[in-house]
């Protein structure tokens, strides 16, 4: 990926995007890749959470969104977070929570990303579940607090149920009205009038 990151940089040059390449070349020489490989090699060993979702949650910390959108990788991809399955994105909090407790990563501020990343409203009401309860909860609650982990559960899943609304309401409204059997008074099946 190094080598991706140094065509971006010498592309983004050509087309004359100075400030971009110049800010990817600063991640290439400030070292930030190489601490991000030698840091995935240290979570490798935290169970129950995915390679790919360790992968995530380090560069949601570590690299920028210009590095993140040129990834070639699944799991670094900017979005993936958003797209992955309800396991993957319990993973990726249940991995930025390790390393926010590790206290290794406090200038990447995991504080913030975490509370960024539970506000998200691309999130399912099948997440906020999963990650209300158990474990996670608990870890959450100790790091940000009862009332800031109630507030975001509250809005991040009226949102969610919101969504599902709207959602739902659009599939019934594409669905033909097959359902519906109208008789007359006598008993026997008429045509449906149509519905207003």
């Amino acid at each position: 990926m190094l080598k991706d990151l140094v065509k971006l940089a010498n592309h983004l040059d050509s087309k004359g995007l100075v400030k971009e390449a110049d800010y990817i070349d600063r991640i290439i020489k400030s070292g930030i890749w190489n601490k991000f490989k030698r840091s995935f090699k240290e979570l490798v060993g935290i169970s129950n959470v995915s390679e790919c979702s360790k992968k995530c949650a380090l560069a949601m910390l570590m690299l920028g969104e210009p590095v993140r959108a040129a990834s070639d990788d699944k799991c670094t991809k900017k979005g993936y977070e958003y797209t992955a399955s309800v396991n993957e994105k319990i993973g990726i909090l249940n991995t930025l929570i390790d390393l926010e407790k590790s206290g290794d990563y406090k200038e990447y501020r995991p504080k913030e990303i975490i509370k960024k990343y539970l506000k998200d409203p691309r999130h399912t009401v099948n997440f906020y579940s999963r990650a209300g309860t158990g474990e996670t909860m608990g870890l959450l609650q100790s790091l940000l607090g009862l009332d800031v982990v109630s507030e975001i559960f509250m809005s991040g899943t009226g949102e969610a149920m919101k969504q599902r609304a709207v959602n739902q309401r659009l599939t019934m409204a594409d669905k033909p009205h097959q359902e519906r059997e109208c008789a007359d008074r006598r008993g026997n099946q008429i045509p449906c009038p149509p519905q207003v």
